[in-house]
């Protein structure tokens, strides 16, 4: 079964976090339209978001995730009913600005707003909570590239900014009858490279989780790597996620190869779907590296660049209720302790770094800065 741990339970009410004070949002805003006060259906559930950018200059945002994307099956609202959140059914997407065109993006003019529309029927499972009065808040995070212009190839320049947003209210009187996201094909990823390869860099994120296990439990949080990712939080809770993928054996977490809900776009490196807890990988998975590749003398990478990094990510979300916050080594450092313990890229980031440290240097971390 999908272990929720008690830390998990804490992001319940946002789905999307952000640091506490996230830079200027440099005029961003989002006005939510739905249809009225109360529909008989949910397939009447449509509701139309307009972006403003009330800055002096164009915005270049990344749309996965948010309401700009009216394509991909992802999070573009947090719906509650009551003090209820309504479990979410669509696609998480794991994002590579090195692997992305522009089509990731939408470009709001200064002065402008762009509008989108969504059918969110088959995203929530609306059938679960029954008929009555739902709240529907847009996703207000966005990523936003250092140019609107030129392309960017760095998920490190890609900070979060947090626009300005509303929510509204609408209630669903007769039919909340299940609705499903269509898949494209009903087979696993086959034997073969491709399979290899996930299986390979499923059992390179375990073994890093066993490896930062064992060094918590030598420095108990007193050297500095521990200190530049996580500051203060209890290593006790730290080593809880760390130990959930270390023992990760679920037998109803399936990892795939076939892109199923057709959400293989440009960037996405991989995706899961919450509700079944399954992991999907895309085409620039396949060439990413395996773990060991940060000692090659030869051959320097970052952590974005190691496929364990990304299925660590990945199973992480399904089996911790960990959430992307900040997708970089660089980002994740500067973020608030009390979201960094929440932040997958956070505990990824710090396994490649003290295993740089330990294995590919033979130097302790301690006294560092």
């Amino acid at each position: 079964m999908l272990v929720l741990s008690v830390l998990s339970l804490g992001l319940a009410g946002f789905a999307s976090a952000s640091p506490a004070a996230p830079p200027s949002s440099g005029g961003l805003s989002i006005k939510i339209t739905g249809p009225g006060k109360a529909v008989k259906s949910v397939g009447e559930l449509k509701f139309t978001a307009e972006v403003s950018n009330a800055g002096s200059e164009d915005v270049k945002v990344l749309k996965y995730g948010t309401v700009l994307d009216d394509k991909l099956p992802t999070r573009a609202f947090n719906v509650m009913k009551g003090d209820k959140k309504v479990a979410f059914k669509g696609v998480e997407t794991l994002f590579s600005a090195e692997d992305a065109d522009d089509s990731a993006y939408t470009v709001i003019p200064a002065g402008k707003s762009v509008s989108v529309t969504h059918q969110v029927a088959t995203l929530y499972d609306f059938h679960a909570e029954g008929t009555g009065t739902f709240t529907f808040e847009a996703v207000s995070n966005f990523k936003v590239s250092p140019s609107a212009k030129e392309r960017t190839s760095d998920t490190n320049a890609l900070p979060v900014v947090q626009a300005s947003t509303e929510s509204v209210d609408v209630a669903i009187t007769q039919d909340v009858g299940p609705r499903e996201l269509t898949r494209r094909v009903t087979n696993f990823c086959p034997e073969g490279d491709n399979k290899t390869f996930i299986d390979a860099s499923y059992q390179e994120s375990k073994a890093l989780s066993w490896f930062g296990l064992g060094h918590n439990l030598r420095y108990n949080g007193s050297d500095g790597i521990y200190q530049d990712y996580f500051g203060l939080n209890p290593v006790g809770a730290i080593n809880e996620a760390l130990r959930t993928i270390a023992f990760e054996e679920d037998p109803e977490i399936y990892t795939n190869c076939i892109d199923y809900y057709d959400s293989c776009a440009s960037g996405v490196v991989g995706y899961w779907v919450p509700y079944f807890a399954d992991v999907y990988y895309c085409k620039p998975f396949f060439h990413k590296h395996r773990a060991s590749s940060v000692c090659d003398d030869d051959f320097k990478v970052n952590a974005l660049a190691l496929r364990a990094v990304w299925t660590f990510n990945l199973l992480s979300r399904g089996t911790f209720g960990l959430v992307d916050i900040q997708s970089s080594c660089t980002l994740s450092k500067i973020i608030p302790d009390e979201y960094s313990i929440y932040n997958a890229p956070s505990y990824a980031c710090f396994l490649l770094e003290i295993f740089r440290a330990e294995v590919c240097t033979a130097e302790p971390p301690i006294g560092r800065s």
